[in-house]
């Protein structure tokens, strides 16, 4: 498949599916094997629980986003190696905006630790 960002394609429905399960499911109690785990979220269990549906709803927003770009390869073809680049350029700086967002909120909310 030659299309622009296939990187984003196949990631894009995993972050949907991943933003669902912790949008219905948090993890309820802080933990070291599943869920949005940062210093600032681990603190206490009112911040897990924030830090938990702040990232669900990122998740679901870049798992839009990344299968939305995918999209746009059927309009633009572009060599594979671009698409790749192009492909992990996107999905590393979603993956980075939604944790940069996620901290902030935490910071905006309870100050820092």
């Amino acid at each position: 498949m030659d299309h622009l960002l296939l990187v984003p394609l196949l990631t894009g429905p995993l972050f949907l599916v991943v933003g669902l399960i912790m949008w219905r499911r948090p993890p309820a109690r802080v933990n070291m094997i599943s869920g949005y785990r940062t210093r600032a979220s681990m603190a206490s269990q009112e911040r897990w629980d924030f830090a938990q549906r702040h990232a669900a709803r990122g998740s679901l927003r870049l798992g839009a986003a990344l299968l939305a770009s995918s999209l746009v390869g059927i309009v633009v073809p572009l060599s594979s190696w671009l698409n790749t680049c192009l492909g992990m350029l996107f999905l590393f700086a979603g993956i980075g905006v939604m944790f940069v967002s996620t901290e902030r909120a935490l910071k905006r909310r309870f100050g820092r630790l």
